[in-house]
């Protein structure tokens, strides 16, 4: 079964890394999130990150408050870039209909016994055309699939639980896919079909890292290529674009 495992992923395995493009063509752009555990302290460096590897020219907000946010912030920064074709994008902590932020003094949802409140939902949902990148848990079931189902609309994200550890070795690997697939979208301009095959193929990699990379040697290499692969199988995307 290893072996088998092994040969699927060097025959998926494409050996270019995706481009990394100088300019982005997105009308606007707005990062949400917060640091309020040790998850998304990394999210949050992970999504200014994001500034320093593609030039923008477009209006950018970002909510990112220090450990507070608010619905009403969210709402907020999404009226100040009202614009057709804008791309929203949110690392952190998420429910099967919602994206959440830090507890307030009265939160709204509990998952996995910690406290969160909700920060975007499905009535927020704007009907223009524009596409949201929700790297975290569960949102895919039912804020993506609504998300995605408006015309000239792309979501891309997972409907699981995504099992972490937080060592630097898989923390690095997350945050190499998560920054590779945001330029990716960004210099596209929009979330279309291709990105769910190019997000697969960057989770690859970061198996191959472990399995017979330079990551190889590295305590818990197994333990973490089987969570890559859990991440990998929760992938979901939901477009109305065709190509």
């Amino acid at each position: 079964m290893f072996r088998d495992l092994t040969a699927r992923l060097k025959s998926l395995l494409k050996k270019p890394s995706p481009p990394q493009p100088t300019a982005a063509t997105v009308p606007g752009l707005i990062l949400i999130g917060t640091a309020y555990d040790p998850f998304t302290e990394h999210a949050v460096e992970w999504m200014t990150g994001v500034l320093v590897k593609i030039n923008l020219t477009c209006p950018i907000v970002i909510p990112l408050h220090d450990k507070t946010l608010s619905k009403g912030d969210v709402r907020a920064a999404m009226a100040s870039v009202d614009v057709p074709g804008r791309v929203e994008i949110f690392c952190g902590h998420g429910d099967y209909d919602a994206l959440l932020g830090p507890p307030d003094t009265k939160p709204d949802t509990i998952v996995d016994g910690i406290e969160h409140s909700v920060i975007y939902d499905t009535t927020m949902v704007p009907r223009k055309p524009g596409s949201l990148v929700a790297f975290s848990c569960r949102a895919a079931s039912i804020l993506g699939r609504t998300y995605g189902a408006y015309i000239g609309k792309g979501f891309i994200g997972f409907d699981n639980d995504l099992p972490l550890d937080f060592s630097p070795e898989f923390m690095g690997q997350l945050e190499d896919i998560f920054h590779s697939i945001i330029v990716d979208v960004l210099v596209e301009g929009r979330i279309i079909p291709r990105h769910k095959a190019v997000l697969e193929n960057l989770y690859d990699q970061a198996v191959f890292f472990f399995l017979d990379g330079e990551g190889h040697k590295v305590p818990n290499n197994f333990l973490f290529q089987l969570l890559l692969i859990e991440h990998r199988e929760c992938i979901k995307l939901y477009s109305t674009h065709s190509l």
